[in-house]
């Protein structure tokens, strides 16, 4: 197992180190891309995982994080008392850095299905240094390697393919389309501004007619109320 990781950070440290601009481009492109699971698929792909790999997936789906921010995590990181997660650094290619942007550099919600996934992790690896680590208790190398993995369990789950990054706009889209205030996913997201959240998930913003008008019919009993 050790010899396999190692074969794979060798791999895409090669990979990495000797690709053109356009493989890179198109490797960012499909880390855009917005494809969210369903609940179906994301109830399917949780049964199926195990050991660490079913911790990360849900606590990912459950805080938005990047997969980057995710490795970098340490259990000093989470305050348990007051349910909060502070993110402030990224992991890749076996270096640490700081966040992609100030905004990215953030306090977020420690919410319900993330603690459980937290608390499951502890009996992996204790409750000091990183939260998630590899098969030998070593930090991961790079989030690559999760994704591998990840793909491997969507085969076999019978789900279509999509990259890790896609649990994070599950989370986004989820939660948008539910009704989550979008100024609260945005930081929860670590964007820049609200914008950006709004340029990324608006046609996950949907309302049926009757909550509409609902919302319409109230408008118009405050506006009845205003004297000229």
């Amino acid at each position: 197992m050790v010899v396999k990781t190692t074969l794979l950070a060798v791999f895409y440290t090669a990979y990495f180190s000797t690709a053109g601009d356009t493989q890179l481009k198109n490797f960012r492109n499909q880390e855009e891309n917005v494809e969210p699971f369903t609940e179906d698929e994301l109830s399917t792909i949780i049964k199926e995982a195990s050991g660490y790999m079913v911790n990360f997936i849900r606590f990912m789906y459950a805080t938005g994080a990047r997969p980057g921010e995710i490795i970098a995590l340490q259990w000093d990181d989470v305050d348990f008392e007051r349910k909060i997660i502070k993110i402030y650094k990224t992991r890749m290619r076996d270096k640490e850095g700081d966040t992609k942007t100030l905004a990215s550099t953030r306090e977020v919600d420690l919410l319900p299905q993330a603690e459980e996934a937290l608390n499951d992790q502890k009996l992996i690896t204790g409750e000091e240094g990183y939260i998630f680590v590899n098969s030998s208790k070593n930090p991961f190398y790079s989030h690559d390697i999760i994704g591998v993995n990840f793909q491997k369990l969507l085969t076999k789950c019978g789900v279509q393919a999509r990259v890790l990054y896609n649990l994070r706009h599950t989370f986004a889209s989820q939660l948008i389309s539910k009704g989550a205030d979008i100024v609260w996913v945005s930081k929860m997201l670590g964007h820049k501004d609200v914008s950006i959240t709004l340029k990324v998930y608006t046609k996950f913003i949907e309302e049926d007619d009757e909550k509409r008008f609902k919302k319409i019919e109230k408008m118009g009993t405050i506006l009845g109320t205003v004297t000229t």
